[in-house]
């Protein structure tokens, strides 16, 4: 089975730079101004780094109901869901009330709020 990450999208030309770096494994940090598809490339390096490396991967907000409304339940500017990005094929498992994705090889994509750190307590995130 081969699927391509980014998965269902075009990364628009300033987004390029970033996922590169992601797949080398690197930490990046991007900053672009609103409406530049923040969100919608960050689930992309979100998934990548989960194939990549098999692990806890945990995405943060300020606020856990931040993540539950801007990712889980978010869509983008064209009302695609933004976890469309994640190819159902790859999914083993999905628990909505702790905002959890298992995939098939096995990683953890976790999102969370850093006002609610310690529920994240004991799950060994990847660095």
């Amino acid at each position: 089975m081969y699927i391509k990450v980014p998965y269902g999208m075009i990364p628009r030309h300033y987004q390029v730079d970033f996922l590169k770096a992601v797949r080398k494994g690197q930490n990046v940090c991007s900053v672009i101004h609103r409406r530049a598809g923040k969100d919608v490339i960050s689930v992309q390096a979100w998934l990548l780094r989960a194939l990549t490396r098999v692990g806890t991967h945990v995405y943060l907000f300020p606020l856990i109901q931040q993540a539950r409304a801007v990712i889980w339940k978010g869509m983008d500017f064209d009302g695609k869901p933004f976890l469309a990005a994640i190819p159902e094929i790859l999914i083993a498992k999905k628990n909505e009330a702790r905002m959890e994705i298992e995939l098939i090889n096995g990683s953890r994509m976790v999102l969370g709020g850093s006002n609610n750190y310690n529920g994240l307590m004991g799950t060994n995130p990847v660095p």
